[in-house]
């Protein structure tokens, strides 16, 4: 039901995300209840709590939602990222960018 109104053939279907799915993950308590890195119960907060380096933070984003290991240059992409974006107040606010893209990835569309 995410991807396709009721009836219509998966077939049809391209291999991307819709403005449909796109909407309900946006508006989805459940979803952003797992994306919030500062509530404690979050998938994200205990990922982030759970490992220290940045690498190995990312590595386990891509084992829970796409299901294998960043690549070299995704962690190194992405590292980057964190260092950028992070600030003295919150320096995990990054991470919820990184989950988030991961979850509209065509990857996660197909893994999940």
């Amino acid at each position: 039901d995410l991807l396709l109104p009721k009836g219509r053939d998966p077939g049809e279907s391209p291999g991307i995300g819709t403005v449909r799915m796109a909407m309900k993950m946006m508006n989805n308590k459940r979803v952003q209840g797992m994306i919030n890195v500062h509530w404690h119960t979050s998938m994200l907060a205990k990922v982030v709590s759970k490992k220290s380096r940045v690498a190995d933070r990312i590595d386990e984003l891509f084992l829970s939602l796409v299901g294998r290991p960043a690549s070299e240059s995704e962690k190194r992409d992405l590292g980057k990222f964190v260092a950028d974006g992070a600030n003295l107040l919150d320096d995990k606010k990054p991470y919820e960018d990184i989950f988030w893209m991961l979850m509209n990835s065509s990857e996660f569309l197909f893994n999940h």
